[in-house]
């Protein structure tokens, strides 16, 4: 497999070479001195599966796809995405991948599969061929090629294969198509050239070892065919091939490569990578990196990086813009603090006693003297400014003056009576150096006089006077006769008027760092707010928010009508013409670290003082495609993960929503601001993330649309903005046709209830004056006309009889039983003590009244509380009369007897009336004759007081013996009032 003996002699050269590979990675072999390329690696220990890299693939999203012998991932520019089988992959190595017009990338194993990724799923071409190759053919379809070289096929949108008809009998490693149906195809013979009209050897594969395979390369103008002998330009007019460079050293091209923008073209080889400026040849000299160490591939990416591959070391990234001197290439661990130009030499001090300048690419030292009796942990540099063709810097509390002819020290006078922190310089050659410090304003004149015209007194008394905070009071900018202080309540204007101190303030927030001025413009760094730029008419506040790095801003300065800002996270240029127009440099591109203090300009290129070194790049770097884009990579709902569309209709119980966005870029780093806009009616509401997670919980039911934004490291919002539209569905019971309904519903359920209202009040108005007349009739029934006709008759009789005493006695019993009927027919109730009582009285005077021809027997049971169980009044008398009246009336044979019993049946009130009377006369009953109207009244009182109309209540049951009638048993189910007290 001639993939695995690259590897193999890839690993060979690394062993011979890794201390020479190590050098190389940080040093351009151009040797150069003083100054080296920013190589970034990427390797197992952060981030790839494998340091075997066959490629590295940016789409059209901006991610990028990192093809190694383990396994594929995926980086936005924070974070590697790895996939396995959940994904839809299930294979390891990857070493092609192309894209097609709809985004979709089709990837080839090392096993020769195929596989398709699209929405974030791997799907497997289905074939029993192993294949050579993928590629886009001439008419942007997608093509590939089995490893036999037998078949070629186009894939179809559903991943299906159709064949094309080739006469190819030679083992495929890759193929190009250059024309509709024609192909160069690279087989174990050489390439092949195959048209309708045959195929053609178009360069032999002269290879004396299975190592070496022809290839074949398409770039941006040309096609390139490489053997064991060299590269080879194609010329598609006579189907001929030039040789463009020779290959030594047993050298082999992996790949070549064609910048768009500038037709810089590189070679990835088994020796390294070179880069041929606009032409391939022999004839011009390469620049090269990696020396012996092979590389497969490079890419450039979308913001000018480039991505380079290696078979044993992982990837490397580079600007190729931008160069550097670090700490100890300079020879010091110091951070560089200021870096200034002077007579074509660039200057940059640190915090100890050298002083650096770098001129051709020459780097020298200067060891300037200074103040030995400096204590030596204090800060020996100080200040540094020029202006003109001169310079001037401190050490302590010596001061230096630099120009063309040297370095000389410049006596200033006695300046400890103006203070040594020297902050601002500013040079009147007619009348001396102007100096600001902590403790006042002074002027040197060409005699060495020092003329104080700000004393400190006289500025502390007027900073009192006015209530401004002396401790937090720094001199930060000087113009003429004017003072800048940074104070509590922000720049302080000073200046003097007939020598008067006068002032005005201009009100910023944030501690101030720095202050120049450019057209009549002050621009002022602070430390917590970013930059303020202030003239006579407004100020205007640029922050993270408008797109700096940070807001912790150290230094600005004004170039070719751009601010370049210094900030503790990298550099930011500002087009004054236009101050959306933000670019930020940080150490994942241009610079060297992010702690950036000084910056300076030499011609077309930028000097920036950093804490790990210096770094410069040319000043007009441009960016292509600037404007991000936002993609949604991950839904989920309630947890679950989901497919991913533009519109959702979900149940309310789905309200839980976590969005997963991202922006890829390497260039933003973390600094990606999304923001986050959800609109519901008329109503919005926004939100700022620096993460790509959002999550919403328990959204109310409504139709919602979601917008989101990203903000990419120089300032620049996304042109189209990521829209997804959700409609939380209402519950059933909170939709408008369930209302209408619901509504509807309790219309009639009202209707019903209001109509049920009337009739139940009508039916209780009946059933009422039903009980009225039932206890009216049982009343009729105790007071009946026979009943007192019968009582009077028996009265009058003992009268007549001279017996006075059952008179008197029967007229006691009478008065009472009648004083306790209208009394309890009035309640309508009565406890069944009394109804025993009353029954009592009854049966007495029944008794006296029939001579005493029968007897009576009341009793109840043990487990029934008779003061305690209240029933209707006036139920039972009417039975008792009818055991009187039809059972023992009459009676010759035996002495009447009648028995009264109450008892509890299964929480039932029952009353038992037995006599041994007549019996009944089956005659009689068949007539209607045989049950008295007192007892009909009886039970349909006892039905409307149970409200069951068909239940049986009353049970008359015939009792005999040896077939003769010995009297009548009457069971009355009796309606306790008291339910609970049974």
């Amino acid at each position: 497999m001639p993939f695995l003996l690259s590897i193999y002699r890839a690993k060979k050269v690394l062993n011979t070479t890794r201390l020479l590979y190590i050098f190389i990675c940080f040093i351009s072999i151009s040797q150069l001195q003083a100054q080296h390329f920013n190589f970034r690696n990427f390797g197992i220990n952060n981030g790839l599966p494998s340091s075997f890299v066959y490629d590295v693939f940016e789409d059209s999203k901006g991610y990028l796809w990192f093809l190694t012998e383990k396994n594929v991932t995926r980086f936005d520019g924070k974070q590697f995405s790895y996939f396995n089988y959940k994904d839809g992959y299930d294979e390891t190595g990857l070493f092609r991948v192309v894209e097609d017009k709809a985004g979709t990338l089709w990837f080839l194993t090392t096993t020769f599969k195929i596989f398709a990724f699209k929405n974030g799923t791997f799907t497997k071409v289905k074939s029993n061929d192993k294949f050579g190759w993928v590629d886009i053919g001439f008419d942007n379809k997608v093509k590939i090629i089995s490893r036999d070289g037998r078949k070629l096929y186009q894939v179809n949108d559903d991943f299906t294969l159709s064949p094309i008809p080739i006469n190819n009998k030679k083992a495929a490693y890759n193929f190009v198509e250059i024309k509709h149906n024609e192909y160069l195809i690279g087989t174990t013979v050489g390439v092949l050239l195959l048209t309708n009209n045959g195929t053609k050897e178009i360069l032999p594969a002269n290879t004396h070892s299975k190592r070496v395979v022809p290839r074949i390369f398409k770039t941006k103008d040309a096609i390139f065919l490489t053997n064991e002998t060299g590269i080879f330009k194609y010329n598609p007019n006579n189907y001929s091939v030039q040789l463009q460079l020779p290959l030594y050293n047993n050298d082999e091209v992996f790949n070549i490569y064609e910048e768009e923008d500038n037709n810089n073209i590189w070679v990835c080889s088994l020796n390294g990578l070179f880069k041929y400026k606009k032409t391939l040849s022999s004839s011009v000299k390469p620049e090269g990196f990696f020396e012996n160490t092979p590389v497969h591939s490079i890419c450039k990416s979308k913001d000018n990086l480039f991505w380079i591959s290696t078979y044993a070391n992982g990837t490397f990234v580079c600007d190729f813009n931008s160069k550097h001197l670090t700490q100890k290439e300079i020879g010091e661990n110091e951070k560089i603090l200021y870096v200034k130009n002077l007579n074509e030499k660039i200057y940059f001090f640190n915090q100890n006693i050298y002083t650096c300048a770098l001129s051709n690419n020459k780097l020298e030292k200067l060891n300037i003297s200074h103040d030995k009796n400096v204590a030596s942990q204090e800060r020996f540099f100080e200040y540094a400014t020029s202006f003109k063709d001169s310079f001037i810097f401190v050490k302590g509390s010596a001061n230096f003056f630099i120009n063309k002819n040297g370095i000389t020290k410049y006596e200033v006078g006695n300046t400890n009576k103006i203070g040594d922190s020297l902050i601002y310089f500013d040079m009147k050659w007619n009348q001396g150096i102007t100096m600001l410090s902590e403790k006042g304003i002074s002027q040197h004149t060409p005699n060495n006089v020092v003329v104080p015209f700000y004393k400190y007194n006289m500025i502390e008394s007027f900073l009192v006077k006015n209530d401004i905070y002396i401790d937090n009071i720094k001199p930060v900018y000087l113009d003429k006769d004017t003072v800048y202080l940074a104070s509590n309540k922000g720049l302080i204007k000073l200046y003097l008027i007939n020598n008067k101190i006068a002032y005005n303030i201009k009100a910023i927030n944030g501690k101030i760092a720095h202050v120049t001025k450019y057209n009549n413009q002050l621009i002022v760094s602070t430390y917590t707010n970013g930059i303020y730029l202030i003239n006579q008419n407004n100020i205007v506040n640029i922050t993270s928010i408008e797109g700096l790095p940070s807001d912790y801003t150290t230094e600005s300065v004004v170039n070719d009508n751009r601010i370049w800002v210094c900030t503790n996270k990298g550099l930011s240029r500002i087009d004054l013409n236009n101050l959306n127009n933000i670019t930020n440099f940080t150490s994942l591109d241009y610079l060297i670290d992010n702690e950036v203090n000084d910056i300076a300009f030499f011609k077309d290129t930028v000097y920036v003082a950093t804490s790990k070194g210096l770094s410069f790049f040319p000043q007009r770097i441009i960016f292509k495609d600037k404007f991000p884009s936002v993609f949604l990579e991950k839904f989920e709902i309630n947890n679950q993960d989901t497919i991913i569309r533009d519109t959702y209709y979900l149940p309310y119980t789905n309200n839980n929503f976590t969005f997963h966005f991202s922006s890829p870029s390497y260039r933003s780093g973390n600094n990606n601001i999304f923001q986050f806009v959800i609109k519901k009616g008329n109503h919005y509401d926004t939100n700022y993330y620096q993460s790509g997670t959002i999550q919403l919980s328990s959204l109310i039911p409504g139709a919602y649309q979601f917008f989101i934004c990203v903000k990419n490291i120089d300032g620049l919002w996304s042109i189209n903005p990521k829209i997804i539209n959700i409609t939380v569905l209402p519950p059933l019971w909170d939709t408008f046709m369930f209302k209408i309904v619901a509504v509807a519903v309790i219309l009639i359920v009202v209707i019903i209830m209001v109509v049920g209202t009337v009739k139940g009040q009508k039916q209780k108005q009946e059933y009422n004056r039903k009980i009225v007349e039932s206890e009216l009739k049982s009343l009729r029934l105790y007071m009946n006309p026979h009943f007192i006709f019968n009582s009077l008759s028996s009265l009058q009789s003992f009268v007549l009889t001279n017996e006075i005493d059952k008179a008197n006695n029967y007229i006691t019993k009478f008065s009472k039983l009648i004083r306790s009927v209208m009394s309890y027919s009035v309640k309508g109730e009565i406890n069944l003590k009394d109804e025993i009582k009353l029954l009592q009285s009854y049966l007495e005077l029944e008794k006296e009244r029939f001579g005493n021809s029968f007897n009576f027997q009341i009793s109840y049971s043990d487990e029934l509380f008779a003061e305690h169980i209240v029933i209707p009044s006036l139920m039972i008398q009417p039975f008792v009369e009818n055991a009187i009246k039809h059972g023992i009336t009459g009676l010759l044979a035996r002495v009447g007897v009648i028995k009264v019993k109450f008892e509890k049946r299964d929480n039932d009130l029952y009353c038992i009336v037995e006599d041994n009377g007549r019996g009944i006369d089956k005659d009689k009953q068949k007539d209607g004759l045989y049950v008295s109207s007192g007892i009909n009244f009886t039970e349909e009182r006892i039905r409307l007081l149970l409200n069951e109309p068909n239940k049986e209540v009353i049970k008359i049951i015939d009792l005999q013996e040896k077939n003769q009638q010995v009297g009548t048993r009457v069971e009355i189910l009796v309606p306790v009032l008291n339910k609970g007290s049974i």
